[in-house]
């Protein structure tokens, strides 16, 4: 009897609790809890503010950047972008010139740091629905509408509206996951997509910082990082699908892997295979990343840093060693999670 019950001691596996992990890597809990704090007072604000506004219930804002992957800190902006119903005027910016108002005001209050001038994001970024998901991979389809799109996926969270949201998140995955698709084979068109816009942000990165004057060193260290990272969430997400051989399972089993953060994502995936360790160093080499690019000096320091002084800047340095090491850990840890037949697909 003893021995019994000393085996199912043994064998029973204990699921670690996500706030542990994050209690093992300070610079992660610590911006992971700054924007769990910080989102539901921005949220409650603009509930109250946009209450009276004839739209309150067609349109919908949504953030990604640092906020919606969960690691924001008091450098970060917030990169947002709204959704609005096709009924609403041609010319969304004049008829939602209040909410627009209201938006930026709500959002300098809490972060006041100004978001990047692309256009792509932004209180004055709308777009409606039929223009982001009925034209995916069509001529249409623009790297403006492709990054809304995926960064919705991969990253994003509601500002407001989140019953909207969940609307136009279901509707994406529709579209991407199609009725007549074997139930046998996982979205290659999602996966597909989720590779191109890998690629797409790296040929950016090397336009932005050659032909528009844009900083170099900050945005080759959170290339090696934060958006590698996003693509490795965005691979777990359809590889998790892998063992899921019903259409309808597999669009359920996605809605709720878009609801987590990659941090998340990686941590039921880890403990689910066996992993927490590989999981660990992962972490780990994130959480370093985030403590360097958190500290204004340093931030400044990496904007100054150029293609040509980069070898000047021990800590430019120590990053790249990092990501090229932090690739490594993500790229062990998918082929230990993830059979050869996954594996391939990333290839073919």
């Amino acid at each position: 009897m003893i021995i019994s019950q000393l085996k199912i001691f043994v064998f029973f596996k204990v699921a670690m609790p996500f706030i542990e992990v994050l209690s093992q890597h300070e610079y992660i809990k610590q911006n992971f809890n700054f924007t769990a704090e910080k989102l539901p007072l921005i949220r409650d604000e603009l509930i109250e503010k946009l209450a009276h506004s004839q739209y309150k219930d067609k349109m919908c804002i949504i953030v990604t950047g640092s906020y919606g992957r969960h690691e924001a800190s008091s450098e970060s902006d917030m990169d947002l972008f709204w959704f609005i119903d096709a009924d609403i005027p041609d010319k969304p910016a004049e008829a939602l010139k209040e909410e627009i108002k209201i938006i930026n005001e709500v959002i300098i209050k809490y972060v006041p740091k100004e978001a990047g001038s692309t256009g792509t994001f932004g209180p004055s970024a709308i777009v409606s629905q039929s223009e982001l998901i009925g034209n995916i991979g069509g001529k249409n389809d623009s790297n403006e509408n492709m990054t809304r799109r995926m960064l919705l996926l991969l990253e994003g969270t509601h500002l407001y509206n989140n019953d909207k949201f969940i609307e136009i998140r279901k509707n994406l995955i529709d579209k991407y996951i199609k009725v007549e698709q074997n139930p046998r084979q996982i979205p290659r068109f999602l996966l597909n997509d989720i590779i191109r816009y890998y690629r797409t942000i790296a040929t950016d990165f090397e336009f932005k910082v050659s032909e528009d004057s844009k900083e170099w060193g900050l945005r080759n260290i959170k290339l090696k990082f934060s958006r590698k990272f996003l693509y490795f969430g965005g691979l777990i997400a359809v590889a998790e699908l892998m063992n899921i051989h019903d259409i309808d399972a597999q669009k359920e089993k996605l809605e709720e892997i878009f609801d987590k953060t990659v941090f998340e994502k990686l941590f039921i995936c880890a403990d689910r295979v066996n992993l927490i360790p590989e999981m660990n160093e992962i972490f780990g080499f994130y959480n370093n990343f985030i403590d360097k690019i958190s500290t204004p000096e340093n931030r400044t320091q990496l904007e100054a840093t150029t293609k040509s002084t980069r070898n000047e800047s021990a800590l430019y340095q120590e990053l790249r060693d990092d990501g090229n090491k932090f690739s490594e850990a993500m790229e062990i840890f998918l082929t230990k999670a993830f059979d050869k037949q996954f594996i391939s697909l990333l290839i073919f």
